[in-house]
């Protein structure tokens, strides 16, 4: 669903001239799917889709139609972030230099360096735009970035996620199915990505939200800890619910002309949360702490820990198990 809508939203842009150039950056597995599924509902608009993977002449020639036609530029997280001072900008000045030309070594020349067939014309060395339109400016911002399977960039440190927060465009769209994972750390990186300075810096916003709810999320929470919890997950809903677009099952029934959820078939139940609270039985809470005063505990609590403090963490989940 979400690549299908993705694709009708960069086609509805493009017929209303909203927008003509789009970089979508996508796992290497999924390039074949994105280009069909672009195919299939931009035919009619005339967006051109260019591939920027494989062969350094498969991606030059992909950055000298983008450069020349405009449209989606596909590329791989890998490729954008190896080439990110090139494609930092919809005008790809000097992309094609990411990829240099091959050269062969002619023995009839005298030695001398000559283009292989898979290189560019002279005429096609300086892609020149359609007639009646000027020549793009190097600093133009893209239109729309898109970034499928977007959970990738939840570490606030990864070298991929910025790399891409170099990019310059007017908006930026993330698609996942898992926004929060782990901590409230992973939906800040990707917010920050989307709508930077939404929710304050990485500092802000682990003093802010992410430590108080994690305090108040505790078995032993004081009362007040817990309401503060409530009231900052609140909070946090209301900033961040305008820039998600999620779609639930009571939204689909209503698309389908039904009056209410009760008249489709239920695949499952409705989806109760219970937390349960459970202790380590005597036998564990024995060996555990037996565990705590052997040798492998003091050496991954002495120094800088490493290998051997994995190893303890380890074996304490085992005995909590």
């Amino acid at each position: 669903g979400k690549t299908v809508q993705t694709a009708a939203f960069l086609a509805c842009l493009k017929f209303t001239e909203q927008g003509s150039r789009f970089l979508v950056v996508v796992n290497v597995t999924l390039l074949d799917q994105w280009k069909r599924e672009l195919g299939t509902w931009t035919q009619d608009t005339g967006l051109a889709v260019h591939v920027c993977h494989g062969e350094p002449h498969d991606k030059r020639r992909a950055l000298r139609g983008m450069a020349a036609k405009g449209g989606v530029l596909l590329c791989s997280y890998d490729g954008a972030r190896n080439a990110i001072a090139h494609l930092r900008t919809a005008g790809l000045c000097n992309a094609a230099a990411a990829f240099p030309k091959k050269r062969k070594r002619n023995k009839f020349t005298g030695g001398r360096a000559c283009k292989d067939d898979d290189s560019p014309s002279e005429e096609e060395e300086v892609s020149a735009p359609p007639e009646g339109q000027e020549l793009l400016n190097p600093d133009t911002p893209w239109d729309v970035v898109v970034a499928d399977e977007a959970h990738q960039l939840k570490n606030p440190q990864c070298m991929t996620g910025r790399a891409l927060r170099r990019l310059a465009s007017r908006s930026r769209f993330l698609l996942t199915g898992t926004p929060l994972q782990n901590k409230l750390s992973d939906l800040w990186a990707l917010m920050d990505f989307a709508q930077p300075g939404l929710l304050g810096n990485h500092a802000t916003f682990e003093r802010s939200f992410s430590e108080p709810i994690a305090k108040g999320s505790k078995r032993n929470a004081s009362r007040f800890a817990v309401e503060l919890k409530d009231h900052l997950a609140r909070e946090l809903k209301r900033l961040t619910s305008p820039h998600f677009l999620r779609r639930m099952k009571d939204e689909v029934t209503l698309a389908t002309g039904l009056e209410k959820p009760s008249d489709v078939p239920q695949d499952l139940p409705p989806k109760t949360d219970v937390v349960l609270w459970l202790g380590l039985t005597p036998a564990q809470l024995e060996l555990y702490n037996l565990y705590l005063g052997t040798e492998t505990i003091r050496r991954a609590t002495c120094g800088k820990g490493g290998i051997e403090a994995l190893r303890a963490i380890s074996l304490l989940k085992k005995l909590c198990n």
